[in-house]
C-alpha cells in the first residue's frame, strides 16, 4: 500500500472504514452498528443475496496487529472464523498480510482468497485516496490558518452510485481564531481549492455553516450524515447536535422537489441520457418520500433510502440494474431512456408537488449563538 502504516492501520481497525473496503469487488457493504469493540456488517451481492456477519475486536495492536473473530448469520456459514492482519513497512509504503482460519465449511477457500484479493485492492485505493486528502486538508490549514473540525465525502461517492472515474467530492467545515470574527469588515466565509486530478475539495466557515443550518440548507445536512468522513474533531460532534436540532423537513422536502424537477427538466427529456441523471433525479424524489414519512435527516447511501422507501418493484430493479452499469461505466455513459423510471418520476412530482411534511415550530437560535461563541472561544 502506497500509504504510511498509521492510515493503513486506521483503515483496517475501525468499523466505519472496514465497511469502505473489505468486500469483493462485485458486492456492496453496509455498517449496522458500531461499538468500542465489534461492529455487525451486511455485504450484499449484485443479485440481492446478503450476507450479515457480527465480529469482535480480540486484539488491535496500534499499527501492527488486528485480530477479529467473525461469525456470520447464515447456518451454512456457521462457526467462528478469526482474521488477523498484520502491517509493517516497506520501501514506499506498508505491507499488508491477511491470515483467515477457521474458514466456515460454507466458504471455498479459493473464494475466499480472491475476494480478499479484490477486497485489498480496495484497500490499496483507499490509503492512497486518504493520504492525499489528509494532506490536502493539512495544506488548507496552513495556508489559510484555520482549523478543520470535519471534513467528508459529498456526492455520488458517499451516495454510493460512483462510477469509475467519478471526482472525490471533499467537503469540510472549519473555524478561524477567534479576532477573525471580530473585524468591521465582511470577509471571505468559503474556502475553495483548485481541483487537482479527481480530488475537489471545499469548505464552509463554521459562522456560515451554522446560518445555514439555522436556514434549512439540506447540502449542509448532507455532509454531516456522511458515511465518508476523513477528519472529525471534538468540535465537530457539538455542531452536529447543533444542526440537527434545528433541522427542517419542510425546507428539506421543498429543495429536494425542486432539484428532482430542475434535473427531469435539463437532463431527462431528450432520446438518451447521462446515465448518472436519472439517479440525480430519482434520489431527491426517494428523500421527498421519505420526509413524508419520517420527517428526519434522509440517509446519504441511495440502497438504504431505497430500502427505508420501497418504490415500486419494477422501479427499484431497473435501479439495482443501473447502479451494477453505472459502477462500471464512465462519468459521462449516456444511455437510453427508460420508460419505467420516466413514468414513475413523472407521476411522483405530480403526486409530491400537492404535498409537504406538517410544518415545525420556527428554531431556536440562541443554542446556536451561545455554541457559536464557545466554538470561537468569545
Amino acid at each position: 500500500m502506497r500509504a504510511p502504516r498509521e492510515a493503513v492501520w486506521r483503515a483496517c481497525s475501525e468499523p466505519r472504514e472496514l465497511v469502505r473496503w473489505r468486500f469483493p469487488l462485485d458486492m456492496t457493504a453496509r455498517l449496522l452498528a458500531a461499538g468500542d469493540a465489534s461492529y455487525r456488517m451486511t455485504l450484499r451481492y449484485e443479485d440481492g443475496r446478503a450476507d450479515t456477519f457480527g465480529s469482535t475486536f480480540v486484539a488491535r495492536v496500534p499499527n501492527e496487529q488486528v485480530v477479529e473473530r467473525i461469525r456470520f448469520d447464515a447456518p451454512e456459514r456457521a462457526g467462528e472464523m478469526t482474521v488477523t492482519t498484520v502491517l509493517r513497512d516497506v520501501a514506499g509504503g506498508t505491507e499488508v498480510a491477511m491470515r483467515f482460519d477457521n474458514l466456515p465449511a460454507g466458504v471455498r477457500p479459493e473464494d475466499n482468497e480472491e475476494g480478499t484479493r479484490q477486497a485489498l485492492v480496495r484497500l490499496a485505493e483507499l490509503v492512497e485516496v486518504r493520504a492525499n486528502i489528509d494532506r490536502r486538508l493539512a495544506g488548507i490549514e496552513r495556508t489559510f490558518g484555520v482549523e478543520i473540525f470535519y471534513a467528508c465525502e459529498s456526492g455520488s461517492r458517499a451516495w454510493d452510485f460512483a462510477s469509475l472515474d467519478s471526482d472525490y467530492d471533499v467537503r469540510f467545515l472549519y473555524r478561524h481564531p477567534r479576532d477573525w470574527y471580530l473585524s468591521l469588515d465582511e470577509q471571505r466565509d468559503v474556502i475553495e481549492t483548485p481541483i487537482e486530478g479527481v480530488y475537489d475539495v471545499n469548505g464552509w466557515d463554521l459562522r456560515k455553516a451554522l446560518r445555514l443550518a439555522l436556514k434549512g440548507n439540506p447540502v449542509l445536512f448532507e455532509w454531516l450524515s456522511s458515511p465518508t468522513r476523513y477528519l472529525e474533531r471534538p468540535l465537530a460532534a457539538r455542531f452536529h447536535d447543533m444542526a440537527l436540532s434545528v433541522f427542517d423537513p419542510v425546507k428539506a422536502y421543498r429543495h429536494y422537489l425542486s432539484m428532482a424537477r430542475g434535473q427531469r427538466r435539463t437532463y431527462l427529456m431528450g432520446e438518451t441520457v447521462r446515465q448518472k441523471k436519472y439517479f440525480y433525479a430519482v434520489r431527491p424524489l426517494l428523500a421527498c418520500h421519505y420526509l413524508l414519512a419520517a420527517r428526519s435527516l434522509v440517509p446519504m447511501r441511495f440502497l438504504d433510502l431505497m430500502d427505508a422507501v420501497t418504490p415500486p418493484a419494477d422501479v427499484r430493479e431497473t435501479l439495482i440494474e443501473m447502479l451494477r452499469t453505472k459502477r462500471r461505466a464512465s462519468e459521462a455513459a449516456e444511455a437510453q431512456r427508460l420508460p419505467v423510471l420516466d413514468r414513475w418520476i413523472g407521476q411522483s412530482l405530480e403526486a409530491l408537488e400537492a404535498r409537504a411534511p406538517d410544518p415545525v415550530a420556527p428554531a431556536d437560535r440562541a443554542p446556536l449563538e451561545q455554541f457559536f461563541r464557545f466554538a470561537i472561544g468569545a
